[in-house]
């Protein structure tokens, strides 16, 4: 979230407003404006990365040519101008427990809750025996929304006490998370994270299909944390 505190002055010329950063193979992309000399950028580095930690002096903000000062920068997790969309996949399998995988889990999510603000929009895909019709097919899934992490951390809770599966249906939940960002605002950040300790093993959706509904989300930024005992990644 960068602050521009000059660009009001000129924001009604045509040139196109351009923010770009000193730092070489550094790439800023405007995702959105937000108003009042606000504007949300996403920086990636040569192998497109996400870049954090960046200050005021990073940043060159310009309009037909004509410098703007930046007045202040602030990370998304900070702002409560802009909800944050997350959809959540855990895998509960019984293979998770057979790998003493849960307690690593939870003290991952643990940390994320501390970060969820009132605006976000938190969304949690588990497997589940019986199957709901999400994108045209029937996933065995199941869906908990909140924005308060007292809640989530209770549904993550019973999910794993008492909520274990015989199946690894990590396609389908996917699958089920990217049909959920699908229907999030195109214009605001949207994220997918997914926890796992392995490999899918009894979805009916394929891994194309996965590749596939993904391309056509849009934006979706997706991050993945493995519990697998080898190093490869699907």
């Amino acid at each position: 979230m960068v602050f521009c505190g000059a660009l009001t002055a000129y924001a009604a010329d045509a040139p196109v407003l351009q923010i770009k950063t000193a730092k070489p193979g550094v790439a800023v992309e405007v995702d959105r404006f937000v108003g009042a000399g606000k504007a949300f950028v996403s920086v990636a580095d040569e192998e497109g990365k996400p870049l954090f930690g960046l200050g005021t002096a990073d940043f060159e903000v310009s309009l037909g040519g004509r410098s703007a000062d930046v007045t202040s920068v602030q990370p998304l997790a900070e702002s409560l101008d802009v909800p944050r969309h997350i959809v959540m996949v855990l895998d509960n399998s019984d293979s998770m427990r057979q790998r003493e995988a849960i307690k690593a889990l939870l003290a991952s999510i643990g940390d994320f809750l501390k970060n969820v603000r009132p605006i976000d929009n938190v969304q949690i895909v588990t497997f589940n025996k019986k199957t709901i019709s999400m994108g045209g097919r029937a996933l065995h899934v199941q869906v908990f929304k909140s924005n308060q992490p007292a809640a989530l951390k209770d549904h993550i809770d019973k999910v794993y006490k008492d909520g274990i599966t015989s199946g690894t249906y990590l396609y389908e939940g996917m699958f089920a998370a990217i049909e959920l960002a699908r229907k999030m605002p195109a214009s605001d950040p949207r994220f997918m994270v997914v926890f796992s300790d392995g490999e899918d093993l009894n979805s009916s959706v394929k891994r194309d299909e996965v590749l596939k509904a993904a391309k056509g989300a849009g934006r979706l930024n997706a991050y993945a944390v493995d519990y697998m005992p080898t190093r490869e990644i699907d």
